[in-house]
C-alpha cells in the first residue's frame, strides 16, 4: 500500500513533473492540495484513467482532493468536516484491516498565530479521538500539509497531536497527562530534519524577524503505533 501526498500550489513545474515522471502504478492513493480542476483532468488522463477522483460533499471546497486506484469497497470518503480536514476509511487488501485515514491542510503561518494553529490542532485531535472511540478502531494515519514543523508545539503537545520521534516511546501507545490518557502518534518525518546535500524539506522561507529555521518540513505523515504499525514499514520522501 503506497500513498502519495503533494501540495502542488498550482505550480506548473510540479504539475509537469508529476504528470511526466511519476509512475501512477506505483501508488494506490493520491492526495493533492492547491490545484485547479484542469489539473484533476490531466491527472486522470495521465494515469490512463486508472484513477478515480473522490467526490467532495462540501461543494468541492476541500483544500485536499483524493484520487484512488482502489475499488470503492476498499477506500471511501467517510466525512468532510471542514475544508481542512477529511476522514476516509481504508481497508488493507491483504489482511482486511481497516484504517482511519485523515487528510489535513491546516492554516498557514502567514495568516495565523502559533496559538491559532495550536487551537485548531487540539480541536482536530479531539475529533480524531471521538472517531476512534466511536469506531473502536485506533488504527489511524494523518497525512497532509500541517503548516507546522515536527518539533512545534502543536505537533508534540500532549493535548494536540502528541507525535513523537522515537518508536520506543510511540510503542508505549499512550501517556497520562493531567489525569487523562493521551495517545501517541509516531512521526517518522523527524529523520528528514538533518543537514544533507539533498533537500528533503517542503518549504523554504527567509523571514524578516529574529527566529527562522529556513528549511521547513510542513508536509508530514503521522501514524498511530497500534499492533499493525509495529511491523516493518518505510516512509519515503522525494
Amino acid at each position: 500500500m503506497k500513498i502519495l501526498f503533494w501540495n502542488i500550489k498550482n505550480n506548473s513545474k510540479c504539475i509537469d513533473l508529476l504528470i511526466n515522471d511519476i509512475s501512477f502504478e506505483e501508488f494506490d492513493l493520491f492526495f493533492f492540495s492547491e490545484f485547479d480542476e484542469n489539473f484533476s483532468n490531466s491527472i486522470i488522463t495521465a494515469s490512463s484513467r486508472s484513477l478515480v477522483k473522490l467526490a467532495s460533499p462540501i461543494n468541492g471546497k476541500s483544500r485536499i482532493k483524493a484520487f484512488s486506484r482502489l475499488p470503492k469497497k476498499l477506500f471511501s470518503l467517510k466525512e468532510e468536516y471542514t475544508d481542512k480536514f477529511s476522514h476516509y476509511i481504508l481497508q488493507i487488501p491483504d489482511n482486511g484491516i481497516k484504517i482511519n485515514l485523515f487528510s489535513v491542510h491546516l492554516i498557514s503561518k502567514l495568516h495565523s498565530s502559533e496559538n491559532e494553529q495550536y487551537n485548531l490542532a487540539t480541536d482536530l485531535v479531539r475529533k480524531i479521538y471521538s472517531i476512534e472511540e466511536d469506531s473502536n478502531n485506533r488504527n489511524s494515519i494523518v497525512v497532509g500539509d500541517f503548516n507546522m514543523n515536527p518539533f512545534e508545539r502543536s505537533m508534540i503537545s500532549a493535548n494536540a497531536f502528541n507525535a513523537v520521534n522515537y518508536t520506543r516511546i510511540a510503542n508505549m501507545e499512550k501517556r497520562t497527562y493531567m489525569g487523562q490518557k493521551k495517545f501517541f502518534f509516531y512521526n517518522p518525518m523527524w529523520k528528514y530534519l538533518k543537514d544533507s546535500t539533498k533537500i528533503r524539506h517542503s518549504y523554504y522561507y527567509t523571514p524578516n524577524h529574529e527566529e527562522s529555521v529556513y528549511f521547513n518540513l510542513f508536509d508530514q505523515v503521522i501514524i498511530r503505533p497500534t499492533t499493525m504499525f509495529k511491523q516493518n514499514f518505510t516512509i519515503e520522501k522525494s
